[in-house]
């Protein structure tokens, strides 16, 4: 019997360099001001990071948002099964210390109700769209994690208009990037 060994160092770049690569995007880009949007958060003088957050009705569901920083928007998504904080908590107020971080919850994810149908990458771009035309956001960087990039390749194909770049961590285009096994947890 012959034991099959993962290549971890090709892994570890897979993950490593797209994390990296929206590390520096997010550093490196201009900070412009966001003009008549007073719904900024605020850093405090003791680095608390203040956030506005909140519900906006979108295609039939609550969706859940939060609101970081001030200057260009930087939407994030998280993974699938997973919520704002337990994939970003950690980064937010790095990014907000530079940008005007918003972050959704998605369907049936957090904070964010389900519908009466399934949830599907189109429907969460869709979903995203509608709720940054609720806050006012004309166009925006996306970084999306694991499922969250999926939904960022959505959102740019079916809403280009409101994107200046996507980054993505850890996301499938297709079904068979994944090795087989990893869709039997999900039968």
């Amino acid at each position: 019997m012959q034991l099959i060994k993962p290549k971890t160092n090709k892994m570890k770049r897979t993950i490593v360099y797209p994390i990296l690569a929206f590390l520096i995007l997010s550093s490196c880009n201009n900070v412009n001001q966001s003009k008549g949007n007073n719904n900024q958060a605020m850093a405090t003088a003791n680095d608390t990071l203040i956030a506005k957050n909140g519900y906006s009705e979108v295609n039939g569901i609550k969706m859940y948002y939060e609101i970081y920083g001030q200057g260009e928007p930087l939407v994030l998504l998280h993974g699938g099964g997973s919520t704002i904080q337990t994939t970003f908590g950690r980064v937010i107020p790095m990014l907000a210390k530079h940008r005007k971080v918003i972050a959704v919850e998605l369907q049936a994810h957090g904070r964010t109700n389900d519908r009466a149908q399934d949830a599907t990458f189109e429907q969460d771009a869709d979903d995203v769209a509608r709720l940054l035309k609720h806050l006012n956001i004309d166009k925006a960087d996306f970084f999306g994690f694991s499922n969250g990039g999926t939904t960022c390749v959505q959102i740019a194909i079916r809403h280009p208009e409101i994107v200046n770049k996507i980054i993505l961590g850890s996301a499938l285009c297709k079904r068979n990037g994944m090795p087989f096994q990893f869709w039997d947890f999900m039968k």
